[in-house]
């Protein structure tokens, strides 16, 4: 049996929206994702699939705001499929780009 390997953390997420993507980003090192909600309740408990390349996991956010506490497992192949279809209905499919900055907190709009 191979061994799921856990990661205990604290996110602190920014998004920003966006008009468009320019040229030099849509060139950039980039990931098709798949995710899907085991529950998502109100006071900002989240369990979260998500499945980025041949990667998958299960996460556990707790906390609302900018800075929440995060807990993931890795999944196996077998694993993700097992779980995924309890996702119907509370799924995203997305893109994410690694986007090379000097310096990681610069603000992205200058």
């Amino acid at each position: 049996m191979r061994r799921s390997h856990h990661v205990s953390s604290r996110e602190i997420e920014r998004k920003f929206l966006i008009k468009r993507l320019p040229v030099k980003i849509l060139r950039s090192r980039h990931f098709p994702i798949a995710q899907g909600y085991l529950a998502n309740e109100p006071g900002g408990r989240h369990v979260r699939l998500r499945k980025k390349a041949k990667t998958a996991s299960l996460t556990f956010k707790v906390g609302r705001g900018t800075s929440r506490e995060e807990r993931e497992i890795r999944l196996s192949p077998k694993q993700f499929a097992m779980l995924w279809p309890a996702t119907r209905g509370r799924r995203l499919r997305k893109t994410r780009y690694e986007i090379p900055w000097k310096n990681p907190w610069s603000d992205p709009r200058r």
